[in-house]
Parts: C-alpha cells; structure tokens; sequence
C-alpha cells in the first residue's frame, strides 16, 4: 500500500510539475510576444509544452531570454538561471541553426553540446495590436486629424526594444514596469534623469510597446523653442492669427498627438504662461488654437522629461504647483549610466548595435578595453557610450576591439583623477588580458564561473565571451 502511494505521490508531482512547465512556456510567449521566440524539444512534432524549452531573440540574433529548460537542454551550469549563462550571447555561438529564417517554415534536428538530439523550430513576434483592441478605441469624428511633420514620422520608426533598453538592472526593471502600467492607462508620466540618461529613448520606446502605438509620436523640445513661438507649435494657429503666421494656418503638435503621445522634452522650460493652457488640456481634454473661438477636441498620451528639480522651480516661482503635482504623482527617474548595475551588459548591447548599424561584425572588446569602459564616469551617460561604441567600432581593425580604438578623452581617464561612484576592478581583472592568463585562473577555481567571474570582477556573461574568444572549454575528466 505504501508503495502504491508513494508512485501515486510521484505520478502527482509529474503533473503539478507539467502544468507548471505549460504555464511558464505561456506566460513566456505571451511576454516576449514582440520579439522571434525559438522553441526547442526532444520530441519533432512538438505536441507537448511541457517538454519544450524557450529562447526569445531579438533582432540582432542575441538571447534575451529563456526558461530555465533551455539551459538544462543546452547543458549550461546553472539550470535555473538561464539569464546568467546565456543572456546577450548571439544564438548562433550556442547553436549551430545555420540560416535561422528556415526554421519558420521547417522543424530543424540539431544537437546539443552533449551530443544529444533535439528540435528546433521558431515563432514570429507579434508586430500589431489586434484589429479589435484598436477598434475598441477609435478616435473622436470630431477631431480632425493634424499633419504630421517630418520630424514627427521620424520618431515613429524603429527603436530598441524595452529589453535593450533596460538591461538586467532590476531597479531600472521595476520602473519601466511602473512606467508602462501608467503610460498604458494614458496617465502622464515624468521622467527625470541626467543629460544623456536615456528619457527620449525610452519615451519613444514606451510609446511604440503601448496600447497608443497606432497613433503618432510627437516630440516638442521646450527648450528649443523661442518662447514667442512655443505657443502657436503646440495649439496651433488660424490663418493670420498673428504676424508672420503662416496663411493656411497650422494644426500644432497637440493635434497632431491626437491618439498617439505627446513628448514635452525639457518641460521645465516651458513658460508659466503655457502651463496653465496645458493644465486645462489635461483637465478637460480640450484646447482653443491660437486666433480661434471654438474648442478642439484632443485625446493623447502626455510624457514629460525633465533634468531640473521641478520641485525647487515650484518653490522658486517658476513652475505651476497645480501642473507640477498633475505630473509628479508619476515620477520615473532614471540612474546616472555610472550607477547602473547591469554596466557591461549594457557596453556589451550598445557595441553590438553599432556593429550592426555600421554593417560590420561584432567584434569581442579586450578586458584592458572593458575595463577602461566600466571604471569611466560617463557624464553624458547613454548618450556618450552610444558616440564611443560607434567611434571604437569604426576604428577598429583587429579581430578584438581594443585600447588602442579608445578615444584619447577615456584614455587620459584615471580613477584618481576622475570622482566616479563605481567600485574599481580588482586587479585580476586588469591582469587577465590573454588566454594563458584566463586559463590560469579557471584553473584554479576549478572551471567554476561564478568564482572566476568574482574573482575578475565581472559577470558570468562577460566571463563566458572572454573564454569563448580563447576557444576555452571546460575539461572533459571522466576520462
């Protein structure tokens, strides 16, 4: 009898443990559901979920995901930790798949790094809202629809997606999910940061993932505007509602935000006298154009950016308190890229897209070269990595990007010299520099990543590139 239950106790978790495995492949794909997810399993006519294994790819060819299947298929340490091992690594450097598109059309055998058979085949990303959820939401007849400026249908192209946009720093993780919990329910959102940080980039980024991505993305820099003209850019004018006022008229941005997002870059420079318009469009979801008497109708989606202290320009006169607490009650800040702790992921992610926009192949940076990189302040945070990685990329000739493609401004830098916040790399990090070195330390760890990677001052995604640029693999002892 106790036998019998003890095989039905096991026949029980079999089931819990397959219903587990059913619901975390769904809640996958339905997560991922905007990027080319790979299925793998043992079986080729893939007719159970429960023993499928996930990788999401985006679209340089880089995992950005997986469940923790994948990396007990593909026989990485740590099989509950898919991110660590394979996390930014190009799917054909752990898979040999070929040409990747075939496997859209056909089921493809391939092996593992044990020998070991499986399946492959791969899912396209979802690109469109259903036709039913946009119809759910159609626009006012009322409201005539603006043009849209050149500028405009330039920020409604592609951008990086949110998983290339925050990397793996789980304080940045948790407020985009605020952000995107509060922009999908058309509530404005502010965003605070340093120059560079990355708040134009992840507005747009948040707009092209929402619910008001049919609609247009629709920028106003408020510090670029002359204060005479801001006003007539935004609302929009009659023909000759004042002098020099174009004769047909213009529509605004406002309107031409209508059912889309509107982007106020810099909206601690707009004038006290705009502020009060824009609280009431907010508040009643209307606005008078410039020369006009009758009202217009608007519906947008309102992102704020800001690197001052709205705050203090409240207490000093120079910010509505109304509008300050309409925004802030919204308030998203992003870290200085020094303060970041997913910095190499990011270095890794930025040089990769520099490479594919230069049509170039993504060559592996030295550790001299990446430790440069990490120990630099960046002040002009995301912005200044993007201008270096595409610098160093251009310039680089050699099999490894290193030192000698560093700008001469990183290569004048010295911790002494610079007042960065970021812990030093221990020195092993600096030494290890060649293949001998690096098989030294593995060595003496016992080919154990995680020690290594601490030892190095790096992560285990960095570690496993620099031992798969020296061809290194862990000894096979068994025999």
């Amino acid at each position: 009898m106790r036998s019998t239950d003890h095989a039905l106790q096991g026949i029980i978790r079999q089931m819990v443990a397959s219903s587990a495995r059913r619901i975390e492949n769904v809640l996958f794909d339905r997560r991922h559901a905007r990027v080319r997810i790979l299925r793998l399993s043992r079986h080729d006519d893939f007719c159970d979920t429960a023993t499928e294994a996930r990788l999401a790819i985006d679209e340089r060819g880089c995992i950005i995901d997986g469940t923790p299947l994948a990396s007990q298929l593909l026989g990485c340490a740590g099989h509950d930790d898919v991110s660590r091992s394979l996390l930014g690594r190009r799917l054909t450097s752990v898979i040999d798949v070929g040409d990747i598109d075939r496997l859209l059309h056909e089921v493809a055998p391939l092996r593992d790094r044990q020998g070991g058979r499986f399946h492959a085949r791969l899912m396209e990303p979802v690109r469109r809202w259903s036709a039913k959820r946009m119809a759910s939401e159609p626009l006012p007849s009322r409201t005539p629809r603006a043009p849209v400026s050149a500028q405009d249908r330039a920020d409604d192209g592609q951008s990086p997606s949110l998983q290339d946009l925050v990397g793996l720093d789980e304080t940045v993780r948790e407020r985009l999910r605020i952000a995107q919990r509060l922009h999908a329910r058309s509530l404005p959102l502010l965003l605070q940061g340093e120059s560079g940080s990355g708040k134009t980039q992840l507005a747009r980024t948040l707009h092209q993932a929402g619910p008001h991505r049919s609609g247009h993305f629709v920028t106003v820099n408020c510090a670029a505007l002359p204060p005479d003209l801001i006003e007539s850019e935004l609302f929009g004018h009659r023909a000759g509602a004042f002098t020099g006022a174009s004769r047909q008229g213009s529509p605004g941005r406002l309107l031409g935000a209508h059912g889309g997002t509107l982007f106020l870059d810099e909206i601690g420079d707009m004038p006290l006298s705009l502020q009060g318009r824009l609280l009431q469009v907010l508040s009643e979801g209307e606005f008078v154009p410039v020369g006009a008497t009758e009202p217009v109708k608007v519906r947008f989606a309102l992102i704020s950016a800001t690197l001052h202290d709205l705050k203090s320009l409240v207490q000093a006169g120079q910010f509505r308190e109304d509008l300050y607490y309409r925004l802030s009650g919204a308030t998203l800040t992003l870290p200085a890229l020094r303060a970041r702790t997913d910095l190499e992921a990011l270095i890794d992610s930025t040089f990769t897209q520099a490479a594919a926009d230069a049509g170039v192949e993504c060559r592996p940076l030295s550790m001299a070269a990446l430790d440069v990189l990490t120990r630099h302040h960046w002040p002009g945070n995301m912005r200044e990595l993007q201008h270096v990685a595409k610098f160093m990329v251009a310039l680089n000739e050699a099999s490894v990007i290193g030192t000698e493609s560093l700008p001469a401004s990183l290569l004048e830098f010295t911790p002494d010299r610079q007042s960065s916040p970021m812990k030093a790399k221990p020195a092993a990090a600096r030494q290890v520099s060649d293949g001998t070195s690096l098989l030294a330390l593995m060595e003496q760890t016992g080919w154990n990543v995680s020690a290594a990677a601490l030892r190095l001052g790096v992560s285990r995604a960095t570690l496993h590139r620099r031992l798969n640029q020296f061809s290194m693999h862990r000894p096979d002892r068994s025999h």
